[in-house]
């Protein structure tokens, strides 16, 4: 599964050649969170390097995004039709569980807080993806479920912005709160220090990949979660 695809040209700058290297061929599922130019525009190149079985989406659109109207033009040429999840819905690839936990909503009129988050289950580890839930969608989540949020690892939402939820963070419980962030692509408003901070207070280790560049998360023998950097 592929989860957003970063801003125009990082497709052909990042991923593909991160595909090429592990010899991955075939995405099952491919998944655009929102539209918007720093998630959906990198998409659009990965059918060029890939062969894609299923593509997901929000059901929001956006009719000035540059970066998620090429997105659409490379799924017309895709062929199929996209599935919208709704929320609550889940899949299972092998042992592994995914299932929405937040996504398109009458509550809310943006993008960001319209973002498909998602939980991934494997065995007693757990990772939440935040999209870019901002703090209206977040304090939703932590209001309405709570238990969906409980995790080890999460993929901090709108990229540490401000303002956020408290009970976003609080019930995580995560060990590790990882944070897409790059300075050449996203708003020098990201991330913002409270809101590190926020995580860093409720026990977690924050990392920033404009620090730390990629990151791999996998699990030791006895269940150990492990983050890995090249830098």
């Amino acid at each position: 599964m592929l989860i957003d695809g970063g801003a125009p040209a990082e497709g052909v700058e990042t991923i593909c050649p991160y595909l090429d290297r592990h010899r991955i061929e075939r995405i099952d599922v491919m998944v655009m969170t929102h539209p918007d130019y720093d998630h959906s525009g990198g998409l659009a190149e990965i059918f060029d390097c890939a062969e894609v079985d299923a593509v997901w989406v929000n059901g929001d659109a956006s009719d000035t995004d540059e970066g998620y109207l090429a997105f659409i033009a490379a799924l017309g040429e895709w062929g199929g039709e996209p599935f919208v999840p709704e929320l609550g819905y889940f899949t299972a690839f092998g042992d592994a569980t995914v299932t929405v936990i937040h996504t398109l909503s009458e509550a809310f009129d943006d993008l960001n807080n319209n973002s498909m988050a998602m939980r991934l289950d494997y065995g007693d580890f757990s990772m939440v993806f935040g999209a870019d839930l901002h703090a209206e969608s977040q304090q939703r989540v932590a209001d309405e479920a709570p238990g969906t949020l409980a995790c080890g690892v999460v993929r901090v939402p709108s990229h540490a912005g401000y303002p956020f939820s408290q009970d976003f963070v609080d019930a995580l419980g995560a060990e590790y709160a990882l944070v897409s962030v790059d300075s050449t692509v996203i708003p020098d408003e990201y991330p913002d220090q409270r809101t590190l901070d926020a995580y860093a207070d409720a026990g977690m280790t924050v990392l920033l990949t404009e620090d730390t560049g990629h990151m791999t998360v996998r699990l030791g023998g006895a269940g150990e979660i492990i983050v890995e950097m090249p830098l």
